[in-house]
């Protein structure tokens, strides 16, 4: 039973590190990308820059970037996360995004003639801004190449390796694995949607509850993998950017709480400190350092996580870009429809806020002034001259 429980760990471990490795090198490209989509949002609608202007268009289109090559992001984390080469793996990106077969889609859809590759047809999928396909590619690439690195001479490795791996794998991607990628992601932004339409009120209650477990177990990678795929599908993310944000925002609001309870001023220090952070999105210092370590902070936060999701989830709030869940990626809930999602994650973030801050006042903590003197205790007492001669005449 043990060792069963341990392959188990190993598995989950392994899955874990897979996306970790995989989604968060793009995290920069794509939250720097986001964020001036957040800010081009605002200038539209305070009517700073025309839609029509050039500017408005070119800086909308670098906006685009990172998410429309999303599958040439992908393939190079991918591949150094499989331990394959990254620039045969990004040209096979390439190809799920080329002109030429994005346009024989687009003619297989206007004449109703399916696209082949040789006698098997080529299913119409959009790639662009995908995330799937390309680490299916990249994982059946990951046995291809290696297998050809094995059989194929020395000799004449470096021209037949790189061949005969796009040869194999770039075509079977556009056969096989590219669809299936397709159909998977598609149908967790159809997930979403179902969600969205019957129980918005669920999802981004869970996360705003669960999210520091997850963080602890390392399974909030796995979240936001599914967050940048709804934003790749749907365009929007009501699940795991909210539920995030207002997890973030009641841990700092219990960190906090504990520095006005507190008596011991290096609690007071870390819990300040730590409580700052986890409003700006970093929430492992208040975690460790002050929710796991007087235990009432975590179930304070988690209540008024819970919450905030809550409304968040019945007003069915959403971000439009990829960025970390903190109070500055707010401009990013600024969508088509004006500021009226924007202004319910800011009502989301307070009520988080209250309930946590609130919560946390009443339970208290043990405060730790007495671990304080205890380790008073024990020390060595140095005494200067005079003060010796005084202490041993008295």
């Amino acid at each position: 039973m043990e060792s069963t429980a341990k392959k188990k760990n190993g598995v989950l471990t392994k899955i874990i590190d897979m996306i970790t490795g995989i989604f968060m090198p793009i995290v920069p490209a794509i939250a720097g990308a986001g964020m001036l989509k957040a800010l081009l949002a605002i200038i539209s609608l305070l009517g700073i820059l025309s839609t029509e202007s050039e500017t408005y268009i070119l800086l909308e289109m670098i906006s685009d970037a990172a998410f429309y090559f999303l599958p040439l992001l992908l393939a190079n984390s991918a591949a150094k996360t499989f331990s394959v080469n990254p620039y045969i793996a990004m040209a096979i990106a390439g190809a799920l995004v080329h002109p030429t077969f994005i346009g024989l889609l687009n003619n297989s859809i206007e004449t109703g003639n399916a696209v082949r590759f040789l006698a098997f047809p080529v299913t119409v999928a959009t790639y662009s801004s995908s995330v799937v396909p390309i680490i299916l590619a990249v994982w059946f690439m990951s046995y291809v190449e290696p297998f050809i690195d094995k059989i194929v001479h020395k000799s004449i490795k470096l021209i037949m390796v790189p061949l005969l791996t796009l040869a194999i794998v770039a075509p079977v991607t556009l056969v096989l694995l590219g669809p299936l990628g397709a159909l998977i992601g598609s149908g967790l932004g159809d997930t979403v949607t179902f969600l969205n339409e019957h129980v918005s009120w669920l999802a981004p209650t869970v996360v705003g509850i669960l999210n520091p477990l997850l963080v602890m177990t390392g399974m909030h990678y796995v979240l936001i993998s599914l967050g940048i795929n709804s934003l790749a599908t749907i365009g929007i993310d009501t699940v795991v950017g909210p539920g995030m944000l207002i997890s973030n925002v009641s841990q700092g609001a219990a960190a906090f709480a504990v520095a006005v309870k507190t008596k011991n001023s290096s609690v007071r220090q870390l819990a300040i400190s730590s409580g700052i952070s986890a409003l700006l999105g970093i929430t492992e210092p208040v975690l460790y350092g002050i929710s796991l370590r007087f235990k009432k902070p975590l179930i304070s936060a988690m209540v008024g996580g819970g919450l905030g999701g809550l409304f968040i989830g019945v007003m069915n709030v959403g971000r439009y870009a990829q960025v970390a869940p903190s109070l500055v990626s707010l401009p990013s809930y600024i969508g088509p429809d004006g500021f009226s999602n924007f202004i319910y994650a800011i009502i989301g973030c307070i009520i988080a806020f209250s309930a946590s801050f609130i919560i946390q006042i009443f339970l208290g903590i043990e405060d730790p002034e007495e671990e304080a003197a205890a380790s008073e205790i024990g020390k060595e007492v140095v005494l200067e001259p005079d003060q010796a001669e005084e202490a041993l005449v008295n």
